[in-house]
Parts: C-alpha cells; sequence; structure tokens
C-alpha cells in the first residue's frame, strides 16, 4: 500500500498542467501583409494583401455586403475564429477565418481561411482553403 501511494505521489508531482496562451487578443490588431497560399479547391491564388484586423476580425471592404455572423476568442490557444457571409450584385461568398498568435512574436500572426463563392447569376461556384502569413 506504502509503495502505491510513493508512486502515486511521485505521477502527480510530474503532471504538468496545459499551459494557457500568454498573447492578449488585442495583439491580432493592425494593418498586417498577409500572403495566402491555396492549400486545396478551385478558386485559384489570392496572394499577397494589405487587411486591417481588430481583435483578430478582419475588415473586409463595405462594398463587398459582408456581415459578421460569428466571432470567437480562444484564449487558451490564442486564436480568433470568424464568419462572414457576403453577398453584393455580382457575388454570395462565405468566408471563415482563424487567425493564430505567434507567442514568440506578437507581430505576426499564422491561419486559414476557407472560402465558397459563387457567382449570383449561378454560372460559376469554386471553394477553396487557403494558409497564410500576416505580418504588421
Amino acid at each position: 500500500m506504502k509503495n502505491k501511494m510513493v508512486g502515486g505521489l511521485f505521477l502527480a508531482s510530474c503532471y504538468t498542467p496545459p499551459s494557457m496562451c500568454d498573447v492578449e487578443q488585442a495583439t491580432q490588431t493592425g494593418l498586417y501583409t498577409m500572403v495566402l497560399e491555396e492549400a486545396s479547391g478551385d478558386c485559384g491564388p489570392v496572394g499577397e494583401i494589405e487587411i486591417e484586423l481588430n481583435n483578430g476580425i478582419p475588415f473586409l471592404d463595405s462594398a463587398s455586403g459582408c456581415t459578421l455572423e460569428k466571432y470567437e476568442w480562444t484564449q487558451e490557444e490564442c486564436y480568433s475564429e470568424t464568419s462572414f457571409y457576403c453577398r453584393d450584385d455580382f457575388w454570395y461568398m462565405e468566408l471563415d477565418w482563424l487567425v493564430v498568435s505567434n507567442e514568440s512574436d506578437p507581430d505576426v500572426l499564422n491561419g486559414s481561411l476557407v472560402t465558397y463563392m459563387a457567382r449570383t447569376t449561378g454560372f460559376y461556384s469554386c471553394e477553396s482553403e487557403y494558409s497564410f502569413k500576416a505580418t504588421k
């Protein structure tokens, strides 16, 4: 019995609780140069863009008719998730962003963008997933 207690105490002393992310959500704010690479899909390349983020939420062109449908910040893992639905005279789009803080460099973000786009005329649609690195 004594050996079991000592063994249990030894195992308990080795336990390390999961660490919390030390980066604040506000570090995901500012003007970024973002390089997007298509990982899969058929929408085609995007390349490099300039984009403004506020607490991980991308500011999209007001003419795109986008509405923020979902927003969530997960402090434990330093990421923001946003979903937009957009509609203008030419396109319907669904944009799902995952923005991840870099704990060693607060001026760098990584993440992904999943898109669905369809012409309002119904003649064309595509889906793609992009990975990105963004730098202030």
